[in-house]
C-alpha cells in the first residue's frame, strides 16, 4: 500500500460501516453482534482478490484497500459484496445485516490520511441518506434510493 502512494499507482480505499450495529447488540446482545460481525469478515474475505487489503479499522468499522483498481471498479466490487449480503441466508435466531461504504481513489498528491478522509466523509454521506449505500468521494451515491 505504501509502494502504492509513493509510486503514484492507482489504489481505491472503501470505508465500511454495518448499519444499526448497536440496534443488533441491543435487542440480539452482543454475543450476536460479534457473530454478525464474524459473519461480515467471511462474507466480504470470500469475495475479495488476492491482492485487497482488508481489516477492521474498530468497532463496526472496516476498510478495504484496492490496489490497481479505480474507484468505479472498487466500487463495483463493493456493490456485489452488498448484493450477496442482502441475499446471504442467515439462520433464524440471527440478525440480518447490511452496511454502507464511502469509496474514493488515491490522487497525485494525495496522502493516506487524504484518501481514507474523503471515502470516509463519502461513507458519512452514504449514512445519512439511508441504509445499505455506496458513495463514491465527490460524486452521487451508487445505490438507488
Amino acid at each position: 500500500m505504501k509502494g502504492a502512494l509513493s509510486d503514484r499507482s492507482l489504489l481505491s480505499v472503501a470505508i465500511i460501516d454495518l448499519d444499526d450495529f448497536k440496534v443488533i447488540n441491543d435487542h440480539y446482545g452482543h454475543p450476536a453482534g460479534d457473530r454478525v460481525l464474524q459473519n461480515f469478515a467471511i462474507e466480504v474475505s470470500r469475495q475479495l482478490r488476492r491482492t485487497d487489503l482488508f481489516g477492521r479499522l474498530g468497532g463496526e468499522e472496516f476498510a478495504i484497500f484496492f490496489p490497481q483498481t479505480g474507484r468505479e471498479q472498487a466500487a463495483g466490487l463493493i456493490e456485489s459484496i452488498l448484493s450477496s449480503a442482502s441475499v446471504s441466508k442467515t439462520q433464524a435466531d440471527q440478525p440480518r445485516w447490511t452496511f454502507s461504504a464511502g469509496i474514493d481513489e488515491c490522487g497525485f498528491d494525495d496522502t493516506l490520511s487524504d484518501l481514507i478522509s474523503r471515502a470516509d466523509a463519502a461513507l458519512y454521506r452514504a449514512k445519512r441518506k439511508g441504509k445499505g449505500r455506496v458513495e463514491l468521494a465527490g460524486s452521487h451515491s451508487l445505490t438507488p434510493a
